[in-house]
């Protein structure tokens, strides 16, 4: 174990499975166990025997510590939590060196790396793909609970149309939701159709109080984004402004192109809360948390999530995509 900044529970790698690295690397222990993974199951059996076995993994960097853009005083990076390392290639035992960039597919011993990096990318896509799942899976029991804890309020209360009604819709929702590939982009037009199953259902609970303001370039409709990747946002919105509100309450939507980027906008107005202060800690409740991780999945450092209370109260919450276009 070692000190890291912005790392989760960071080690000091040294060395792995018995090859010492050529510099230390500092990586959160999930990082660390991934690349023992891979030196054990995909970069030893590639090279094998040849030039007498591995004796040096040659590293460049971890970037543990590193901020955004490498700018002073912004916060870490995805990369600088501790969950990239930087490898450059390996030397064997008779003194030869295979590097990345000069022996990349040629020879056996440059097609012995390139044999490692794809079957590491094959492990890694398997991996994201569980680590997507999973985090769907984590939202919809917490969406569940609520919805059919109204409608059991509904049946108490004797509104038995709008239960059923609330129910159908739910029926719709999650039939929507166990369909779709956690790792599926989808037009941001289709992501809004699905987005107002989930809306139906919830101006069921809370009436002329839910006021919602969808405003999207027409432009932005064929942009792909991952799939209910608004939903949890949406969901936090209600819970934290509207039902805490006895008054009407806006949430809004907003969507447009700047250059190659989609951005995505929703507020609401609400209280706001503390932890968007700046400088206060990121909250770590579930929906933000799980959509953070999410897009850190899916694209890796080209996203950006801020979450922020706003002057005019209430918060907003920004997503920065990169731009792809469907058919």
């Amino acid at each position: 174990r070692t000190r890291g900044c912005g790392v989760d529970a960071p080690v000091s790698v040294t060395a792995v499975q018995g090859i010492p690295l050529s510099r230390p690397a500092t990586l959160g222990c999930d990082a660390a166990v991934a690349f023992d993974r891979w030196v054990r199951e995909q970069m030893l059996p590639a090279v094998g025997s040849r030039g007498g076995g591995v004796t040096q993994i040659r590293v460049i960097g971890d970037y543990s510590c590193r901020t955004r853009n490498s700018q002073p005083g912004a916060r870490i990076s995805e990369h600088g939590r501790g969950r990239a390392i930087d490898f450059a290639g390996y030397r064997l035992a008779n003194g030869d060196v295979v590097t990345v960039q000069g022996d990349w597919g040629r020879g056996r011993n440059g097609r012995a790396l390139a044999v490692a990096r794809e079957r590491e990318l094959a492990a890694q896509a398997q991996a994201n793909l569980a680590q997507l799942k999973m985090l769907r899976y984590q939202l919809n029991p917490h969406f569940l609970f609520n919805t059919l804890n109204a409608i059991a309020t509904l049946v108490l209360e004797g509104a038995n149309d709008t239960a059923e009604r609330m129910l159908g819709a739910l029926s719709r929702f999650l039939r929507y939701t166990l369909d779709q590939e956690p790792q599926q982009k989808v037009p941001l037009q289709r992501e809004l159709e699905v987005l107002d199953l989930y809306l139906r259902i919830e101006k069921m609970r809370f009436e002329e109080r839910l006021i919602m303001d969808i405003q999207i370039d027409p432009q932005a409709e064929r942009a792909l984004v991952p799939g209910l990747i608004l939903q949890p946002l949406i969901e936090n919105a209600i819970k934290y402004a509207v039902a805490k509100s006895e008054q009407p309450c806006r949430i809004g939507i907003g969507a447009r192109i700047n250059g190659e980027w989609l951005e995505l906008e929703l507020i609401d107005e609400g209280p706001g809360s503390p932890h968007f202060a700046p400088g206060a800690p990121e909250p770590n409740g579930v929906g933000l948390r799980n959509t953070r991780e999410r897009l850190a999945t899916v694209y890796g450092a080209r996203q950006r999530m801020t979450v922020e209370n706003r002057a005019e109260g209430g918060t907003r919450v920004r997503l920065t995509l990169p731009l792809e276009l469907s058919p």
